[in-house]
């Protein structure tokens, strides 16, 4: 219709007309692109609003199990610090007792600092880093990811070092039986250790040192990744107005 009257104003040498046509034609592409825009991005803000309430949940949970991998590790390492310690000074051991025992034949079991957010992995793989709006949880997304690879490159790089010194030293130790067939460590279980021979064994003192310092490299990742972690949750609660 409006092009039938545009050919009957331009054969009628109506130029005002035309003009008019031409003006309506125009403020019509204009503000259907508009309205194209405004739900393109009322799309992409409702997109942005699901990452961020899936990245909510995932940093939550992610940060708890970091902050108990952390605080275990430490523990852990304080019990073989002491035990180390101990056994450099060449004295008798009648303080070790069977929690010292157990932190020596789990001493190569470690607690992973590599926690990946599947959320923040979906949003990359995408290239759409730049639907979230918020510069700063951008940057701490770009952040955590960088430490969170350094932390996998660590742990890839000490895969196959650590010592299981039940097996390597069965004279000194001697691993405690199953308690539970679902057991996913030997945490729970009684161990018997001669701590007198291992105060006499450089061999044993030297591999459990070994994997005290692995344990320790690892353990020393964590203070890199939950600060950045506690920030982007603190950051994704502004942007979703959530108050704890």
């Amino acid at each position: 219709m409006i092009l039938r009257r545009f050919m009957q104003h331009v054969k009628e040498q109506s130029w005002f007309a035309v003009g008019l046509d031409v003006i309506v034609v125009i403020v019509g592409i204009f503000l259907g692109l508009q309205v194209q825009a405004w739900y393109e991005d009322q799309a992409v803000r409702e997109q942005e609003l699901t990452y961020l309430n899936q990245l909510h949940e995932e940093v939550v949970e992610i940060t708890e199990i970091a902050e108990f991998r952390y605080d275990r590790a430490t523990k852990k390492m304080e019990v073989l610090q002491f035990i180390t310690h101990y056994f450099s000074e060449n004295t008798t051991p009648p303080e070790l007792s069977d929690n010292h025992c157990v932190a020596i034949v789990n001493s190569h079991i470690r607690n992973s600092p590599s926690l990946s957010l599947s959320t923040l992995t979906e949003i990359i793989n995408s290239g759409q880093i730049n639907i979230i709006q918020n510069k700063n949880i951008r940057s701490l997304i770009t952040n955590y990811i960088r430490e969170n690879e350094r932390s996998m490159r660590v742990e890839a790089s000490s895969e196959g070092n650590t010592k299981r010194m039940g097996s390597i030293y069965p004279d000194m130790i001697k691993v405690g039986p199953f308690i539970d067939i679902d057991e996913s460590t030997s945490y729970g279980r009684t161990h018997q250790c001669n701590f007198t021979m291992m105060n006499e064994s450089q061999a044993f003192q030297n591999d459990l040192l070994a994997n005290a310092s692995l344990l320790n490299v690892l353990r020393r990742l964590f203070p890199r990744q939950i600060p950045i972690l506690n920030e982007l949750h603190d950051q994704i609660d502004r942007s979703l107005g959530l108050t704890h």
